[in-house]
């Protein structure tokens, strides 16, 4: 008899230390080095960003984690020309997701679909806004300009939720169309390429000064951002933007480069016109 009390006695210490033991690794979680935690209960996640070993209430709470190392994402994309035509472009973006505000993310996005449906479509709008409208052959001839214009357009339009950080874009060989594959196998030579470069440069540098010209006849600013600007696609890209917001009323002058020009407008040169028919008629 005393012997089976004491059977019970020790099996009721053994499912104590189990149940113990059990319901202590159940209110801890560890946070592997290079990722950070969000603490979520009854499907509330709270505001503090998790690291290391995590207290957590048994079965109401769970910690999801995010990977804040360096990460690649490697994928392909697109981008139309001017003239319609479909220029395909292999990619990787280098990018690593911000540890203060894996809460927030957590909380707003599905991070496991964060690179196919947020990422990748943000990177393919930036890309089009980038080129689309200047010469395809510049991811051939100068890949750098594109690539900074394309990451300072991906992380002005991904700055409305702070949740990542763009660290390099880099573009592998463009898959053009027929027609223009056949343009670029015409100046392969490295002196045609470096002489191409240089044109394409200056083209789209001139293009930027014309449409910063107009858009900083119309938008405070644009001019003094501008001048912070040294990539001609950023400041196409800024006016471009500036002059979406217009409200297509002229000034009376044109700040370019600290010289004030009159604006004349289409109105004032009929009128004008007008005057010196008139004129010329009484002679």
């Amino acid at each position: 008899m005393m012997m089976m009390k004491k059977l019970i006695v020790c099996m009721a210490i053994i499912a104590g230390v189990w149940g113990c033991l059990f319901l202590a690794l159940n209110s801890i979680d560890v946070i592997p080095v290079g990722m950070t935690g969000a603490k979520e209960t009854f499907g509330v996640v709270d505001s503090k960003p998790r690291k290391g070993w995590v207290l957590k209430e048994p079965f109401i709470s769970r910690i999801i984690k995010v990977n804040t190392r360096q990460q690649t994402y490697n994928f392909e994309t697109s981008f139309k020309t001017n003239n319609g035509q479909n220029v395909k472009v292999p990619v990787s973006i280098v990018y690593q997701f911000r540890e203060q505000n894996v809460p927030d993310m957590v909380k707003n996005i599905n991070v496991a679909t964060y690179q196919d449906l947020i990422l990748a479509p943000y990177l393919t709008n930036a890309l089009q806004d980038a080129i689309g409208k200047s010469d395809p052959f510049l991811l051939v001839t100068n890949t750098d300009m594109v690539s900074s214009a394309t990451r300072y357009i991906l992380e002005n339009q991904l700055n409305q939720n702070q949740y990542i950080q763009i660290k390099d874009i880099l573009f592998g060989k463009p898959i053009f169309p027929k027609s223009l594959e056949d343009a670029i196998e015409k100046k392969l030579t490295e002196t045609q390429l470096v002489e191409l470069a240089k044109i394409q440069t200056l083209r789209v540098q001139e293009e930027a000064k014309q449409m910063l010209a107009m858009a900083s006849a119309n938008a405070k600013g644009v001019a003094e951002l501008s001048k912070a600007l040294s990539n001609p696609l950023v400041v196409k890209y800024e006016a471009i933007k500036a002059l979406q917001k217009w409200d297509g009323k002229l000034p009376n002058s044109l700040v370019i480069s600290d010289d004030a020009l009159p604006i004349i407008s289409p109105t004032a040169l009929q009128e004008k016109a007008e005057t010196v028919t008139k004129t010329e008629k009484t002679k």
